[in-house]
């Protein structure tokens, strides 16, 4: 016999902000993007065994993940049929787990 607790809860957040500037010359631009990620979770498990011994059994692990973009672009023409086109991505990722058994 065995009485098991678990407890499974997440939360998430997410946010994105774009801005573009466009130009009078026509295929223009100029874009900035930038987004926030986070996902935090706790995962507990807890094991009574009601048999000879009583033996418990825990395992607790509180996580979370978050990763942070920002993007930079911008194209402007060169000639009639030619389109300069250049940016930048950067991702910043943090992963942290908490365990414990």
């Amino acid at each position: 016999l065995q009485d098991v607790t678990v407890k499974n809860l997440s939360n998430n957040v997410d946010a994105t902000l774009t801005y573009t500037r466009t130009f009078e010359k026509s295929q223009k631009e100029f874009s900035v993007a930038g987004q926030y990620s986070r996902n935090t979770r706790t995962n507990d498990f807890l094991r009574n065994s009601l048999t000879a011994g009583f033996a418990t059994t825990k395992n607790l692990n509180d996580s979370y993940n978050q990763e942070s973009t920002l993007q930079l672009d911008y194209q402007t023409p060169l000639g009639k049929n030619q389109l300069l086109e250049f940016g930048g991505k950067g991702i910043f990722r943090q992963v942290n787990s908490d365990f414990q058994y």
